[in-house]
């Protein structure tokens, strides 16, 4: 364990005067306690709590979302969950579709969609009633997609096998989730022995396939409509970079404020400058609660 928190600690040097290094590998080496969202569609948190007990599972309601519970035991082996109930989801990761906040009614895209929980929360947040584009590349996560679809009951939801930098689409939706593949930090608080496999990511690499997505993003969105850009790792040039781009494409960013203690973006990093409205951005860190961790952008196309 100590050869593990030396290599932690070296990873979050990176960090050192941006971010509590010190909290940071800390709240890493610290279990997640495994958390759910609750499929309204079929099911209130409040039925769904006394059902887990009675099964012999713990769960708390979650202090920050109406629809999520903390839960004990192993949940993914309950029927619940195969009957699409509830899924299990990180929490933090269940924040940029609240920002996104979809209405029902509305054409909404999710531009990098597998395994499917954004796509189905989207799907419960407007009560089936509006159409979800779900949108995933690869032939081996799409499956894992239309398998989550079908178990979550969400009808609204349309899934699309293809790259979400080239689809046929103009102006069309009124609201676009992008969670594209990233470093993937976050997970480190899900299993810090992750950490080789973390750092093989190369930042610079990912920022320019999210720049492409981003602009794809602007294309597909109708004015006035807005996009929600978040990624899983802490990285700012995955983040505050790929911001700032977009604002630099036309985007205007619109502050996130969030239910608990956050980050805001960066206006700098290590001699990389950003655009000053990225401070509107947040980030959630593993320290600030039950969280893996998570970057959420929300913005405005004018």
């Amino acid at each position: 364990m100590n050869g593990l928190r030396e290599a932690l600690d070296a990873w979050a040097s990176k960090y050192e005067g941006y971010l509590d290094t010190g909290l940071l590998v800390d709240s890493i080496l610290e279990p997640l306690r495994p958390s759910a969202r609750v499929n309204l569609l079929r099911i209130s948190r409040e039925e769904l709590i006394g059902d887990l007990e009675g099964w012999g599972i713990g769960a708390d309601p979650s202090p920050y979302y109406g629809r999520a519970v903390f839960l004990e035991g192993d949940p993914g082996k309950l029927p619940h969950h195969a009957l699409g109930l509830y899924y299990l989801q990180e929490h933090s990761a269940m924040f940029p579709v609240v920002v996104l906040d979809p209405r029902p009614g509305e054409r909404i895209l999710d531009m990098t969609a597998a395994p499917g929980g954004k796509a189905t929360q989207i799907a419960e947040h407007i009560g089936n009633l509006g159409t979800v584009v779900a949108v995933e590349r690869s032939r081996r996560r799409i499956k894992a997609l239309r398998a989550n679809v079908d178990r979550m009951g969400a009808v609204s939801v349309m899934v699309v096998q293809g790259d979400a930098r080239s689809l046929g689409f103009r102006e069309a939706f009124d609201r676009v989730l992008l969670d594209p593949p990233c470093s993937s930090e976050s997970s480190l608080r899900k299993d810090p022995w992750t950490l080789p496999s973390v750092k093989r990511n190369d930042p610079e690499t990912l920022s320019r396939l999210q720049r492409s997505l981003v602009r794809a993003a602007w294309r597909y969105l109708r004015p006035g409509g807005t996009l929600v850009y978040s990624t899983c790792t802490f990285d700012p040039r995955e983040n505050e970079g790929v911001v700032s781009y977009a604002v630099e494409l036309g985007f205007r960013t619109l502050r996130v404020d969030l239910p608990f203690p956050h980050e805001r973006g960066f206006r700098e990093y290590r001699g990389l400058e950003f655009d000053p409205s990225v401070s509107d951005a947040a980030r959630i860190m593993p320290y600030h609660g039950p969280f893996a961790g998570m970057f959420i952008a929300h913005l405005l196309k004018i």
